[in-house]
């Protein structure tokens, strides 16, 4: 993409959950929109580091990861597995994975057991 005055240009776009989101930072005690501003930030991060490297930067990618540690600190989630009989699966791409619990830190970085989202498949 081009500006009118010819200089290149980088559009950064996220998908967010607001609802999610929200739920995670009152979990945790988080200011509201924590973690919508580490989205907003990577975003530009990553659309300047695009223009800087002529490289696409898609998730997973070196550009993707280092823009997520540069961009502002965002709420901690953790995501657990569990089976259809609920017992807890060691990995969350367990094709077993019937639900999912999510649960964040408080502020000392302990987890805060009552889950804030549950995800069935």
């Amino acid at each position: 993409m081009q500006e009118p005055n010819g200089r290149e240009t980088a559009v950064g776009r996220q998908e967010v959950n607001p609802d999610f989101f929200d739920a995670a930072e009152r979990s945790g005690s988080y200011e509201k929109g924590t973690n919508m501003l580490h989205e907003a930030t990577e975003a530009s991060i990553i659309a300047y580091e695009v223009l800087a490297q002529k490289k696409d930067a898609k998730s997973g990618s070196k550009i993707y990861h280092a823009a997520d540690q540069q961009a502002s600190p965002q709420v901690p989630i953790i995501r657990t597995a569990y089976d259809q009989f609920g017992n807890q699966l060691l990995r969350n791409d367990d094709s077993r994975a019937a639900w999912f619990q999510y649960h964040t830190l408080d502020f000392y970085g302990n987890v805060i057991m009552e889950p804030f989202h549950i995800e069935f498949k």
